[in-house]
């Protein structure tokens, strides 16, 4: 069996620092003893020494590969599992979990207006193909997408033909309708490759979904919701648009898919203060900094920062949040 060389990376990180290959290689080869569970203390560990010298060997090897890689350089997900392929070992990538449920709403809000996230975890039914481009980090309504010749982040052609061929066979097998989490579920239970943003989503919805069913438990009150404004008070000082972009106005009165996350719909539009939709500054500008399918320009991420500060105070540290991920 081949054996997984795991390397745990934090919240939407992608690319994997070089000088953790040799020591994850290492724990591969060499897995750490466990603590004795009675006493929560290491035990003596007889592979520590046989660690050290499969490290050194390796470190050894990376220079021979790559003599000029510098110190500070970071692999892609496909050129670093191409490399320990080559020794007879397969990648995995972890992520840990957010820490916080800010931290996990914030990953669920970044996702959903980037990614168009939440529309596609709700679908009862996700075509084979288009659970394949997810996977692979493609928007599937994206015309000029092409997995089959383009490389995202972690994955490449290969990955995303061998997902659609296990997908598309599964289908052929079982025609019954399937989540894009099944989906997932089937990429899992095959170990084939696939962008670790799905992973991450996964993980920040239930997380959230668990602090919600203990506060409904305990009685425990939610946090506060930065605060929302109405259209009028949205457009009363210019935003930052970037030349060739719409109005604002003609955004907000419109509200194409892609700013949908932006808005809670109240009553009818036009119908007052108490009656029109309102809007999350901080969110809003998270859509306008983003492209989309559907939406090839895109705001300034330092101005949109100035402008909320100068203008929306209380929502700046819900941007702050969001745009680190920007």
């Amino acid at each position: 069996m081949t054996r997984k060389v795991i390397f745990w990376l934090a919240e939407h990180e992608t690319l994997i620092p070089a000088d953790q290959v040799p020591g994850a290689i290492a724990d591969a080869v060499c897995p750490p003893t466990e603590r004795n569970e009675l006493q929560g203390q290491p035990l003596n560990d007889p592979n520590a020494f046989n660690r050290l010298e499969v490290e050194r060997e390796h470190a050894k090897k990376l220079r021979e590969k790559y003599p000029n890689l510098p110190n500070d350089y970071k692999f892609s997900k496909g050129e670093l599992s191409g490399y320990l392929e080559s020794l007879g070992f397969a990648l995995e990538v972890r992520h840990r979990s957010p820490e916080s449920i800010e931290a996990a709403e914030n990953t669920i809000f970044w996702y959903n207006a980037a990614r168009d996230a939440a529309e596609w975890f709700d679908q009862f039914s996700v075509a084979p193909r288009d659970a394949a481009m997810l996977l692979c980090d493609f928007h599937p309504k994206d015309d000029r997408a092409d997995p089959q010749e383009e490389t995202s982040s972690e994955t490449g052609p290969e990955d995303f033909k061998r997902l659609l061929q296990v997908f598309e066979d599964v289908a052929n097998t079982d025609s019954q309708p399937r989540t894009l989490l099944r989906w997932l579920d089937v990429a899992r239970d095959g170990r084939l490759n696939y962008h670790s943003w799905i992973d991450e989503y996964a993980n920040a919805m239930l997380l959230v979904q668990k602090d919600g069913e203990q506060n409904a438990i305990s009685g425990t009150p939610e946090i506060a919701e930065p605060p929302l404004f109405t259209k009028a008070e949205i457009l009363a000082v210019n935003w930052p648009m970037p030349p060739g972009a719409p109005p604002l106005e003609n955004i907000l009165n419109e509200r194409p898919k892609w700013v949908s996350e932006a808005c809670v719909l109240v009553g009818k539009p036009g119908g007052g203060a108490s009656g029109s939709h309102l809007w999350k500054p901080a969110m809003l500008a998270v859509c306008l900094a983003t492209t989309r399918p559907q939406k090839r320009w895109y705001c300034n991420k330092a101005a949109l920062t100035n402008y909320l500060r100068n203008n929306f105070s209380r929502n700046f540290a819900q941007w702050e949040g969001f745009a680190e991920n920007l």
